[in-house]
């Protein structure tokens, strides 16, 4: 194993569409595919001229993990063999370097295309992580409730008569928590 994918070689991999949002298999050098392997020069030269028949200008493929799409990307074996998430790969071949932060749709409704993808800040980017915290109404006691999710944890607290009453004990609890300053909040009555 020598090293990890580089921004400039994965560059040197794929191509992207910024029209339609689509990334396509560029053809592949000896030099490249030696750089990911313990290959010899004649392996190397071989395996490129195979990949280059049948993929070079192809669409590339994507994987799905639920709402998570990505690439495979295999050279030689070990550090060569990677699994990118899409709008990261996208983010890579269009600016060269790796995104500071996490890459999003502005619109998930729209296609992948280079005006609909943004690179979040990492401030921003940690509150599509978590926390996240929320208050939300009981209607069958008329009564109103907080609550607050960490990761895979949730915090509630409820039986408050009036929503400012559960408002300020959310942030009380947030601030207790030291969350205070990095939790996305959301009123949301049901």
């Amino acid at each position: 194993m020598k090293h990890i994918l580089k921004a400039k070689d994965l560059r040197a991999l794929m191509t992207y569409n910024p029209d339609t949002g689509g990334l396509f298999w560029k053809a592949r050098t000896p030099e490249l595919y030696r750089k990911y392997s313990q290959a010899s020069q004649g392996m190397a030269e071989r395996s490129c001229t195979w990949f280059n028949q049948r993929y070079a200008g192809e669409h590339v493929g994507i994987t799905m993990n639920g709402n998570n799409t990505y690439v495979r990307i295999a050279i030689g074996s070990g550090a060569g063999n990677i699994r990118k998430n899409i709008l990261d790969l996208i983010w890579v071949v269009v600016t060269g370097k790796e995104p500071y932060g996490l890459v999003r749709l502005l619109d998930t409704n729209c296609a992948r295309t280079v005006d609909n993808i943004v690179c979040l800040s990492p401030h921003i980017a940690q509150l599509f992580r978590n926390p996240r915290a929320g208050i939300y109404r009981n209607r069958e006691e008329k009564t109103f409730y907080w609550r607050i999710y960490q990761g895979k944890s949730l915090d509630q607290q409820g039986g408050f008569k009036t929503i400012q009453e559960a408002r300020v004990a959310r942030d009380n609890k947030l601030k207790e928590l030291g969350l205070w300053q990095e939790t996305l909040l959301n009123d949301v009555y049901s």
